[in-house]
């Protein structure tokens, strides 16, 4: 089963046809449209909190397709934690190369990267987008976020956005598990934070929104203790992750999956926020009333969002699904 976009650099349908023709599976696929009403009914009746992770989305879309044929499916939730896929881990080690250099040339590449417009496409298809990324949320953090948590607003944009929550806020970096490598110890604490707060919780609120069971046989106790007890160069190098996976299953699979760039299951968020999405978050601004959110911060990131100066299509998920849920509560902050 397999949700897919109109936009192509979003769109891996037919990566999963190719694999589907291999071993002639029942494949079936749908297209993602922008419906907010659909969209809204999933983040307020179905999550439960206020859930900014927007692959929830389309993850409830393919489940509904599942379900009109099965009632229990599979996924690959922690293949990325436990072998290494997350591009996060290829931003530390990169990081152990940025450290040596000097200051003065980190903080002009960053610029450098930053005077270019950053491209609206999937990370995976633009390394100019990468390199924003990575100049955003990572370069000169080293010091400070041992552990690169998913990056969608940095300390800087959560000063501007919540100026009087933020004084009362701390991160803490959690205390390292002892594997004595910074991309290990990061794998580590996504299985412990980032993979039960977020991916499964996402699964779990996406399949339960059409009442079909979720499986994740890459989370066998077994597996998962095999997987942590390897050193990190079985894991990645430094160009590559999932090198266990990759080695072990190679024959199985056509050499245009194996070398696909790593992507996630993202949503064109900088279309939807160019459109009707865009509209209904400055309603959302203009109805929010007293609020500790900083609405001409926002607006101002619409405005760089829609020019094409800025993709801040995460960042102005976060604040409409914050402010869709004040809206329906009826809530003060």
């Amino acid at each position: 089963f397999c949700i897919g976009f109109e936009d192509r650099s979003f769109d891996e349908r037919e990566f999963a046809a190719a694999v589907a023709q291999i071993y002639a599976t029942d494949h079936h696929t749908d297209i993602q449209a922008f419906k907010t009403g659909e969209l809204n009914r999933i983040i307020l009746d179905h999550v439960g909190q206020p859930f900014a992770d927007s692959s929830i989305l389309p993850t409830a879309l393919v489940s509904r397709l599942a379900s009109r044929f099965v009632k229990v499916a599979l996924s690959g939730d922690g293949g990325d934690e436990l072998f290494s896929g997350y591009q996060r881990y290829h931003a530390r080690m990169i990081m152990r190369i940025a450290a040596l250099m000097p200051a003065f040339v980190r903080k002009n590449f960053s610029r450098l990267v930053k005077a270019f417009p950053e491209p609206t496409s999937h990370h995976s298809r633009s390394y100019l987008k990468k390199a924003h990324l990575f100049a955003n949320n990572y370069l000169g953090n080293e010091d400070s976020m041992p552990y690169f948590a998913p990056g969608i607003i940095n300390e800087a944009e959560l000063d501007l956005l919540l100026p009087d929550f933020r004084q009362h806020t701390h991160f803490q970096a959690p205390d390292p598990p002892g594997h004595g490598d910074e991309v290990m110890d990061m794998m580590h604490h996504d299985l412990m934070i980032y993979l039960p707060q977020d991916i499964l919780t996402k699964v779990d609120r996406a399949t339960m929104t059409c009442s079909l069971e979720s499986r994740a046989p890459f989370l066998d106790t077994r597996l998962v203790e095999f997987s942590m007890s390897l050193p990190r160069n079985w894991h990645r190098d430094i160009f590559s992750g999932k090198l266990l996976l990759k080695h072990s299953f190679r024959g199985y699979l056509p050499e245009k999956i194996w070398n696909r760039n790593k992507q996630g299951f993202a949503v064109p968020l900088h279309l939807w926020f160019k459109g009707a999405l865009g509209d209904e978050l400055r309603l959302l601004l203009q109805e929010a009333g007293k609020t500790a959110v900083n609405t001409a911060c926002v607006d101002q990131w619409l405005t760089e969002h829609v020019s094409g100066a800025r993709d801040n299509g995460f960042r102005l998920w976060s604040v409409y699904v914050l402010l869709l849920w004040k809206k329906n509560l009826n809530m003060e902050f």
